[in-house]
């Protein structure tokens, strides 16, 4: 019987275990550090800098939902000329292109309108990121 198929197999298994436990050192390492930059992103009024051939910035992530009543909510995107039946589920990600789509590019939700703003719930979410520039 020939084992060097089996060798290989027990050896890149090794080799994999080894990289997913190197993995989830960096990942505890950059986990503190990724708050530490987005405050000292947010003290210093910038959402962006360039650093080593790459782009760290701060990302926005917006998530809506219907409040407690999905009635208020159908009923105030139909004020807004939504089609129900586009809409006849309320979910999440649908909400949320809308919301996100109404703050546009300055980002803020003074844009929503008062009464889709009171029918749902908005939760924002901002974290450190980076890519390559």
């Amino acid at each position: 019987m020939d084992f060097k198929a089996m060798k290989d197999y027990v050896a890149l298994d090794k080799e994999l275990r080894a990289a997913k436990d190197r993995v989830s050192e960096l990942e505890a390492r950059i986990t503190p550090l990724k708050e530490v930059v987005l405050t000292r992103l947010i003290d210093s009024g910038v959402t962006s800098i360039h650093i080593d051939d790459v782009t760290v910035y701060i990302r926005h992530t917006v998530w809506a939902r219907s409040g407690p009543s999905k009635e208020a909510t159908l009923a105030a995107l139909r004020e807004m000329g939504y089609d129900l039946e586009a809409v006849a589920s309320v979910n999440a990600q649908k909400l949320s292109a809308i919301v996100r789509e109404y703050m546009g590019d300055e980002g803020t939700l003074d844009n929503v309108p008062e009464g889709l703003a009171k029918s749902i719930v908005i939760s924002q979410t901002m974290e450190c990121s980076i890519r390559k520039s």
